[in-house]
């Protein structure tokens, strides 16, 4: 996949999640939102995935003390709590490697 195919898509995958959940799915807050994947970015087979996205405001994706990435420990703990459907398909699909076209990948966001 080419550096520009894998922009559009990071790029609408941000969109879809903005659309979805609106508001910071921890604090409730609508303004700085950021798209956060529960499975890294690095992880092509979960990357594009909207399971592996949610909404969080900048305190909650970085900055608090309880945010996604100073204390992920928790992060993960309270994802699984508050979405135990998406949290169980992630962890069935983290570690498997799954070759997918751009075209494949879009159909799936869309």
């Amino acid at each position: 996949m080419t550096k520009t195919e894998t922009n559009k898509l990071d790029k609408l995958w941000s969109k879809e999640i903005h659309e979805r959940d609106i508001y910071c799915q921890v604090c409730g807050d609508s303004k700085n939102l950021n798209s956060h994947h529960i499975v890294g970015r690095r992880n092509r087979t979960l990357r594009w995935d909207l399971d592996n996205g949610i909404l969080l405001c900048a305190g909650c994706h970085t900055f608090r003390t309880k945010s996604a990435h100073q204390n992920p420990r928790w992060f993960q703990e309270w994802f699984a709590s508050e979405f135990p459907n998406r949290d169980a398909h992630l962890k069935k699909y983290e570690n498997k490697i799954l070759k997918r076209t751009f075209n494949e990948v879009l159909e799936g966001i869309c």
